[in-house]
């Protein structure tokens, strides 16, 4: 046994955080939930926005959902070409509401 192989998987660290997110919120731990959104509200960047972005909108992570809708709101130019960002706004329109909602009140105030 101690020859054996072994197979090791190493997933990207916004696969690890989006399953934890998910497990959270399929067995109801608001503590794991809320400290998953929390970690990934601080690793929020223009690389992992679009699957964080569909995490929240999938497993109701409102914190994380509107701390990645400010940052598209903020930058959308750095973000308008991203394939995988379009297709989560295409899935879930009120988040594409959401974000033309917030770059609308920013350029009023603006």
């Amino acid at each position: 046994m101690g020859n054996s192989p072994s197979l090791r998987v190493k997933f990207s660290p916004e696969v690890e955080e989006c399953s934890l997110l998910a497990a959270a919120d399929k067995y109801c731990l608001k503590g794991l939930k809320d400290a998953c959104q929390a970690r990934m509200c601080g690793l929020l960047s223009p690389n992992n926005v679009a699957a964080y972005l569909a995490a929240a909108s999938l497993h109701g992570a409102d914190r994380l959902k509107w701390r990645a809708v400010d940052m598209l709101a903020d930058r959308w130019s750095d973000f308008s070409s991203d394939a995988r960002l379009r297709e989560v706004l295409d899935e879930d329109r009120d988040i594409y509401d959401a974000v033309v909602h917030r770059m609308s009140d920013k350029i009023r105030k603006g």
